[in-house]
């Protein structure tokens, strides 16, 4: 049987549907998303970033636009 954290009951969020907990998600997720800059970042994902931005820069194949890639799965459906 799984356990409920302290914060999950404290808050009462137990006793919530499963429809408003997803709303809850949401609205929780919303309200970091209106603060990005407060958002850690670990040195790992910086890294990766650098390195991914670098073989990019480096590879010189700049892709295709993005509309004609999408024209080009509409009309393989």
């Amino acid at each position: 049987m799984l356990t409920m954290p302290s914060t999950f009951k404290r808050l009462g969020i137990d006793s919530l549907g499963v429809a408003e907990r997803l709303e809850l998600i949401g609205e929780i997720w919303d309200s970091v998303a209106r603060d990005p800059d407060r958002v850690p970042v670990p040195d790992s994902h910086r890294m990766e970033i650098e390195r991914r931005l670098a073989e990019f820069s480096a590879d010189g194949d700049r892709g295709a636009p993005a509309e004609a890639v999408i024209d080009d799965i509409k009309h393989l459906m």
